[in-house]
């Protein structure tokens, strides 16, 4: 009776153990590819980082406020190459860039930035 009773608890805890240690899915992985995980682009914009324009964040005109030192550019791709470059920006205080789809937004030391409406910008529109 005891060794029956052994067996089930055993059973029982590591039901519960293996219950619990089970890890979230990779993401993105190679079963599913790149893609398949992707969440959508979003409308707000870390003000760090380097983001793919239409596929991290939406196309659009983007508003970065209060900035003490804000520096910024677009570029055709992400090798960091010169002649990559499509505009740059260091600026203090609101600023504005607009983001077209299929390039990349770098972004360093900015307040985060939204994406606004075109209607509502004022001051200078970084287009490149």
């Amino acid at each position: 009776m005891i060794a029956a009773g052994a067996l089930f608890a055993g059973l029982f805890a590591g039901f519960s153990l293996a219950s619990e240690s089970v890890p979230p899915a990779p993401y993105p992985n190679s079963e599913n590819g790149p893609d398949a995980a992707r969440p959508p682009a979003s409308s707000t914009i870390p003000g760090t980082g380097t983001f793919l324009v239409g596929a991290d964040v939406k196309p659009g005109l983007y508003h970065s406020d209060e900035n003490a030192s804000c520096s910024w550019k677009r570029t055709k791709d992400a090798t960091g190459e010169s002649d990559s470059v499509i505009a740059r920006n260091v600026t203090a205080g609101d600023t504005y860039v607009d983001l077209k789809g299929g390039e990349f937004f770098d972004t360093s030391e900015c307040h985060a930035w939204q994406l606004v409406d075109r209607g509502t910008a004022r001051g200078t529109i970084g287009q490149g």
